[in-house]
């Protein structure tokens, strides 16, 4: 055998090479066929130890039919040479190589090999290789193995390597995730929000975000997501919403890693206040030349109007507030007013107003 390797080591070098039918383990030669998972190498340089030393890069997870950029590095710091093969399966897509030493292999487009690669030392990458994923959702298993020759002519054998690598194919392009539910309950004005999800690809999180005119959207919560998966995956988020009422809309923010956005769909809840106030007002009674202090809890940001009328019924005081929503801590300047009973009236964009009694002492 060691006279047939140097002979031809001027013209290609000798892989470990396999398979590509999934039987039994076994070792074959290039005219055998090229890698699959269960060949333990070839009979050429024998058998193949599983090693982090070859590797391929490739996205974790793709869109089918998508074109994806693929690289392979076999590394020994002894190596001088280094050849390759490699089987995608049947059904895991098809290769074009614009390297020269990397070899396509005709009418097996899933599989490929090294042609006559330059001597190097340590390592060695073979790049610019296109993969194109294949055209069904699934998982893409790619088993590749590789040879480190001891010489510059290739002759030998340093080591050998095999390993695989599972790729997801995603089949929805259209959102980084895709929804199956987005639901909402309600419960003492606490919102309960569940929903899942049956693929993401490169989700970073979920922000929650809530409205109360269904149009201007603020987020309340964040939740982490899976990132990349093709499997059924559930959240949930809960948004104490007791200072609301009236109808609460939610939506869900998907970001992904790239920063790039899209929403899902609205659902809405009808909440009540209970037992709290949407305003209150300090100190009451209230000393002559002190200025007002109000609590207020508004449905939506925007502003207010505050309003004092005396016990005649004569307007003595109005401005306007910006407010946030949910609690908010206004100042109102009334130190000018004279000692009396008034009533204090809060009007909000929408119209709704809320009342209390003030007194000036």
């Amino acid at each position: 055998m060691k006279k047939i390797l140097y002979t031809i080591t001027t013209a290609i070098i000798i892989v470990v090479i396999g398979s590509s039918a999934i039987n039994s383990p076994k070792q074959v030669t290039h005219s055998a066929g090229y890698y699959s998972a269960t060949a333990t190498g070839c009979s050429c340089h024998g058998t193949a130890v599983t090693s982090t030393n070859i590797s391929v890069s490739v996205p974790d997870t793709v869109y089918a039919g998508s074109s994806n950029p693929f690289s392979i590095t076999i590394s020994n710091p002894s190596g001088k040479r280094f050849g390759f093969a490699l089987s995608a399966g049947t059904t895991g897509g098809t290769f074009v190589s614009a390297n020269q030493y990397a070899t396509v292999k005709a009418g097996a487009a899933y599989e490929m090999t090294h042609a006559n690669p330059p001597a190097a030392t340590g390592t060695y990458t073979y790049g610019n290789i296109t993969w194109k994923a294949p055209a069904k959702a699934g998982t893409v298993k790619f088993a590749f193995c590789g040879v480190c020759g001891k010489a510059t002519s290739g002759s030998g054998a340093v080591a050998v390597y095999k390993n695989t690598k599972s790729v997801i194919v995603l089949a929805d392009t259209s959102l980084p995730v895709k929804l199956s539910s987005f639901n909402i309950e309600t419960s003492n004005n606490k919102v309960y929000l569940a929903w899942a999800t049956t693929s993401e690809l490169n989700v970073a999180y979920f922000s929650i975000e809530r409205s109360t005119d269904g149009v201007n959207f603020n987020s309340v919560g964040k939740v982490s997501a899976s990132g990349n998966s093709v499997f059924l995956h559930t959240y949930d988020y809960t948004d104490d919403a007791t200072n609301l009422s009236g109808t609460i809309y939610y939506r869900l923010n998907t970001v992904d890693k790239d920063g790039k956005n899209s929403y899902s769909k609205m659902v809405s809840t009808t909440l009540t206040t209970h037992n709290s106030p949407l305003i209150a007002i300090y100190p009451n009674p209230l000393r002559a030349g002190q200025d007002l202090k109000l609590n207020y809890t508004s449905t939506k940001t925007g502003s207010v109007a505050v309003q004092l009328v005396s016990m005649l019924g004569k307007r003595v005081f109005n401005t306007n507030l910006a407010v946030n929503e949910g609690s908010n801590t206004l100042s109102v300047s009334v130190g000018h007013l004279a000692a009396g009973i008034y009533n204090l009236s809060v009007i909000a964009e929408n119209g709704s107003i809320q009342r209390q009694q003030l007194i000036i002492e």
